[in-house]
């Protein structure tokens, strides 16, 4: 059974929001596993400031080879705890 772009989505936003960031070996395989097509990243930046324990909130991005889904996932630099991820489809 193929998986729907929500489905995806939900199952992403499930695995990840509020825990732990493993960094970029462990996500794209884990990305992969849900997506069903290979997810590489493909950035790395400091997204803004961060209050609390963290001094600044990290994006890396992430996309399928073919481009139709992006995943950002932003967590805090020094906690690691992931606080939101953006799923992003270009299909139509």
């Amino acid at each position: 059974m193929r998986k729907t772009f929500e489905q995806i989505s939900r199952e992403i936003q499930d695995t990840f929001v509020d825990d732990i960031y493993y960094g970029v070996t462990d996500t794209e395989e884990i990305l992969t596993e849900i997506v069903g097509k290979n997810v590489s990243m493909y950035d790395s930046k400091i997204d803004d400031g961060a209050d609390g324990d963290d001094n600044y909130v990290m994006c890396d991005c992430f996309s399928t080879d073919d481009d139709s889904i992006t995943i950002r996932v932003y967590y805090g630099d020094e906690t690691r705890v992931i606080g939101c991820v953006d799923v992003s489809t270009t299909a139509q």
